[in-house]
C-alpha cells in the first residue's frame, strides 16, 4: 500500500477558528497532526489504511467521508472523532472500522463494505460511542460492543453476516434502537442471532441496555440474553423489537433479573423447521405484551396484554 502524503488546502480564514481541511490521499497523517478541535477534515478520492492513534481533539474533529473511499479506519486511544459518510473497507489484517480505547467516537452514515472474516464494527474498551444510520454488508458480525460504557446503535441496517447482527458483551448504558438483521449467510455451524447480549467473565456485568424497535428477518434468531457467564444483563429494557425467523429462539431472556420485555412480537418464517418463540425466564422479569404467532404445525402464543 502506498503511503499517504498530505495535500491540504485551508478553506477558511481565521486560525483561532475551526477550519475546513480538504484533504486528497497524500499525507493523511500530516492532516490529522495539524487539525485542531472543531476542525472538519473533507476526504475525497481512495485512501489507503486511516489510523488516529493517541490523539485528543477538543471539541471533536470532523471526518466528511462523503466523497471517499477508505481501507480500514482505526481510532485508538484518542478523543473526539466524529465520521459521516463514505465506504470503508476491510483489509486482510483488520476490520473496516475499530474503535479501541478511545471516547467520543460517533459514525453515521458509514458503509462498511466487504467486512471478510472480521466484525464489521469493533468497538471495544470505549466509552461515548455511537454508529447511527449505517449500512453493513457481510462479514462475521455486524457491530461488536465489548466493554463499553455509554453507546448508541440506531437506525443502522445489517445484511449478509456470518454470525450475529450485533454482540454485546459487558457493555453499560446503551440504547440500540430501529437496527434491522436480515439475510444471514450461516458459515461453520454458527447459531446466527440478530442481537446477542451477555455478561463477559472477568469483565464488569453488562447493564442498563434498552433495545428498542428493532428487527430481525431471515435465517437467524431474534433476540437474547445468553452466554457469557450467566449473570445476564441489569436493567434490561426489551421492547415494540419483532423478529420474522427461521430458528427457535425469537426472543429468549433467560438470566437477566428484573428485566422488562413488553409488546415484542414474534413470527415463523413460512416453510421452517422449528415454531419462532418467545422464552422469558429470567428471575423477576416484567412481561406483558408478548406475543408468537402460529408456525411450523404449533398454535401461537401470547402473555397478554400490558396494563397502562
Amino acid at each position: 500500500m502506498r503511503r499517504l502524503i498530505l495535500a491540504v488546502a485551508l478553506l477558511s480564514a481565521g486560525s483561532a477558528q475551526a477550519a475546513n481541511l480538504a484533504v486528497t490521499p497524500s499525507g493523511l497523517d500530516a492532516a490529522l497532526a495539524a487539525a485542531k478541535g472543531g476542525d472538519t477534515l473533507v476526504l475525497t478520492g481512495d485512501f489507503g489504511a486511516v489510523a488516529i492513534t493517541g490523539q485528543t481533539y477538543r471539541p471533536a474533529i470532523r471526518l466528511d467521508l462523503s466523497a471517499a473511499t477508505l481501507a480500514g479506519l482505526q481510532v485508538t486511544e484518542s478523543e473526539g472523532v466524529e465520521v459521516s459518510g463514505g465506504t470503508i473497507h476491510s483489509t486482510p489484517a483488520a476490520p473496516p472500522v475499530a474503535v479501541m480505547n478511545s471516547k467520543h467516537v460517533h459514525l453515521e452514515n458509514v458503509a462498511a463494505a466487504d467486512p471478510g472474516a472480521h466484525y464489521a464494527f469493533d468497538i471495544r474498551g470505549s466509552s461515548d460511542v455511537s454508529v447511527v444510520n449505517s449500512r453493513i454488508d457481510g462479514g462475521k458480525v455486524g457491530i461488536v460492543l465489548w466493554d463499553v460504557d455509554g453507546a448508541k446503535i440506531s437506525g443502522n441496517r445489517i445484511r449478509g453476516v456470518n454470525i450475529d447482527g450485533m454482540d454485546i458483551a459487558s457493555a453499560r448504558n446503551v440504547v440500540v434502537e430501529d437496527n434491522s438483521c436480515a439475510d444471514t449467510v450461516v458459515v461453520d455451524n454458527h447459531h446466527p442471532d440478530c442481537i446477542q447480549m451477555w455478561t463477559q467473565p472477568g469483565l464488569p456485568q453488562s447493564e442498563n441496555i434498552t433495545l428498542r424497535r428493532n428487527t430481525a428477518k431471515g435465517g437467524m434468531q431474534g433476540f437474547d440474553d445468553f452466554g457469557g457467564d450467566r449473570r445476564g444483563i441489569l436493567g434490561l429494557v426489551v421492547e415494540d423489537n419483532t423478529a420474522e425467523v427461521s430458528y427457535p429462539q425469537g426472543l429468549a431472556i433467560l438470566s437477566s433479573p428484573g428485566a422488562i420485555v413488553r409488546n415484542n412480537h414474534v413470527r415463523t418464517l413460512p416453510g421452517s423447521q422449528w415454531r419462532a418463540s418467545v422464552r422469558i425466564t429470567a428471575p423477576d422479569a416484567q412481561a406483558c405484551g408478548n406475543t408468537a404467532d402460529a408456525g411450523a404445525g404449533k398454535p401461537g402464543w401470547s402473555d397478554g396484554a400490558c396494563r397502562r
